[in-house]
């Protein structure tokens, strides 16, 4: 898994700064938003299943939701809620980012 992990982020490395040093023009710009707008829904689907758990577990222990997880009673949920809160706020990014508003 690490392994994979790191071939990925050098890849992304290498494509981020080879299209800085040669940009090239985006060829389909609702291709990128369909892609875009199909990793929103997907990973705000699995962010509202994270929450849903969270909560759910939290009521169980007696616990808010906010004290469920600085607790880190469940670690994996965690890291699951945390991944998709980072996800969805890079989706929002990007779509920000491509429609001109973050300049």
């Amino acid at each position: 898994g690490v392994g994979i992990f790191c071939l990925g982020a050098g890849l992304s490395v290498y494509h981020g700064i080879t299209g800085l040093v040669t940009p090239s023009s985006m060829e389909s710009m609702w291709i990128a938003m369909s892609i875009l707008g199909i990793s929103f829904i997907s990973e705000s689907i699995t962010l509202g299943l994270a929450v849903r758990s969270i909560r759910r577990s939290a009521k169980d222990q007696n616990m808010s939701f906010t004290e469920f997880v600085l607790s880190g009673y469940d670690p994996c949920v965690n890291v699951v809620l945390l991944e998709d809160a980072a996800a969805v706020a890079g989706v929002v990014f990007c779509n920000a980012s491509a429609h001109g508003l973050c300049s």
